[in-house]
């Protein structure tokens, strides 16, 4: 029986012949025409071939359909995960809760490069292709607060201070840097620009602030990873670790750097003295985002962590980090064991005898870029964005994707958790469920090449 109709088996049959045309004799050919009833041969010889890629890409696109509805049944079946997850104090509410909708679609006129909220009040911003940055109210989102042109090209990146500092009369500052090769401090409430620090030679691509300090370090297109005093504007130190372009960057609250580039390394530094302490080698595309795992992490972590040598966890909880994750234009996030550098007294560290660290995981589920990465509080959760306009929620105990949200039209470049408010900053650190749900506040937001930012619930 076949359920191919009249026109399909003509032309199904007219295939066939026009592709054998070549390769049998006339006597054959005549034959196999007269049994299939076919008067008159199609000229042309590619027919079968494109019929036959046809299904295949046919094929292709129903496994790939098949795996994400395996994806998002798996997904469903731990959809509650975040609303059950095992905490030892069953009263935690906000440490189980997650965005999942929309609640705030905030439209630009450019692309989205950079969002920040604020770590003490309910403002947020949001940095723009066209070099621009705008302050939001998140009480009232109906128009921003201020618009501030303040870079001549593309704006990059723009962090705000996680303190208040004195050369700023006690205020936060916001830090962007641009394409046009610029680092500019501007006073987080007012939104007025306070220095402009010039030095870089090339794109000007990360920003991280030092902990409780007036320093931050940025990197370049110059390959160079630059330390700056914001009271003075002078730059303090430069080094060079990366062979091409230095993309972005992340600190832990003590003094060590990782730098992620477009060489496809990640490079462990001591921040203060430029020293290399480690290195990590395993994407094979560039390295778009880099971070610390918090230390909170480190008892999640360490379940995927298969090794079988002895780790000293005393001397990692020491210097304030044991793993690290990556995310880059190989489609993959990595995690990564660091290696532990030669603390020497009085001296600044220097790397061990073996500087690789160690890849712990790769978790695979994104199909472009990965471009950004971020924490929940509670430690557990990593969150990711990508190219393939969607976010990713992955639970860092076993590596399992466990939510995904698809509401951007186009490739998302930043996303944000809003930094918890803890009365005394020694406790941003702490390991306390309890403290942290306490200080915990349930706002993310993201921001992409559709010219929108989410404000997610």
């Amino acid at each position: 029986m076949s359920f191919l109709s009249q026109k399909q088996k003509t032309d199904l049959n007219n295939s066939i012949l026009n592709y054998l045309k070549p390769l049998v004799s006339t006597d054959v050919l005549n034959n196999l025409q007269n049994e299939l009833n076919i008067t008159d041969i199609q000229d042309d010889n590619d027919l079968l071939i494109k019929k036959w890629n046809a299904i295949i890409r046919l094929q292709k696109k129903i496994l790939d359909l098949e795996s994400q509805v395996n994806q998002l049944s798996k997904q469903s079946t731990n959809s509650s995960y975040l609303q059950i997850a095992s905490f030892t104090n069953s009263d935690l509410i906000k440490l189980n809760w997650a965005p999942s909708k929309v609640k705030k679609t905030l439209n630009n006129e450019h692309s989205v490069t950079s969002v920040a909220i604020h770590p003490m009040q309910p403002q947020l911003f949001t940095g723009l292709s066209d070099g621009s940055f705008l302050q939001w109210n998140l009480l009232d989102l109906v128009q921003p607060l201020n618009i501030i042109h303040a870079h001549t090209k593309s704006l990059n990146q723009l962090v705000i201070s996680p303190d208040r500092l004195d050369f700023n009369n006690k205020n936060h500052v916001i830090v962007t840097c641009g394409s046009d090769l610029y680092v500019k401090v501007w006073d987080a409430t007012s939104c007025k620009l306070l220095r402009t620090l010039t030095g870089h030679e090339h794109v000007v691509s990360s920003i991280v602030f030092k902990k409780n300090s007036r320093y931050i370090f940025t990197c370049s297109r110059d390959q160079t990873i630059k330390l700056w005093d914001l009271t003075n504007g002078w730059c303090i130190k430069s080094f060079i670790g990366h062979s091409d372009w230095v993309r972005t960057l992340d600190l832990t609250a003590g003094e060590y750097l990782l730098s992620g580039s477009n060489d496809q390394s990640i490079r462990l530094s001591h921040g203060d003295s430029g020293t290399g302490l480690g290195i990590m080698i395993g994407h094979g595309q560039v390295i778009e985002t880099v971070k610390f795992i918090p230390i909170r992490s480190n008892k999640y972590v360490d379940k995927l962590n298969q090794l079988d040598y002895p780790i000293d966890d005393e001397t990692y909880n020491k210097i304030g980090f044991k793993y690290a994750v990556s995310g880059g234009r190989d489609d993959t996030i990595k995690i990564w064991l660091l290696p532990l550098p030669i603390i020497r007294p009085h001296n600044h560290p220097i790397p061990s005898s073996n500087p690789q660290g160690i890849l712990i995981k790769t978790l695979i589920g994104h199909k472009s870029w990965v471009k950004d990465l971020e924490f929940h509080p509670n430690g557990k959760i990593l969150i990711s964005c990508s190219d393939d306009k969607s976010i990713k929620f992955w639970d860092l105990e076993n590596g399992d994707c466990i939510r995904t949200l698809q509401e951007h039209q186009g490739f998302i470049n930043s996303i944000n958790w809003a930094p918890s408010i803890f009365e005394n900053p020694d406790d941003r650190s702490t390991n306390d469920e309890k403290l942290i749900d306490e200080n915990m506040r349930c706002l993310f937001v993201s921001g992409g090449t559709d010219q929108t930012v989410k404000v997610w619930e």
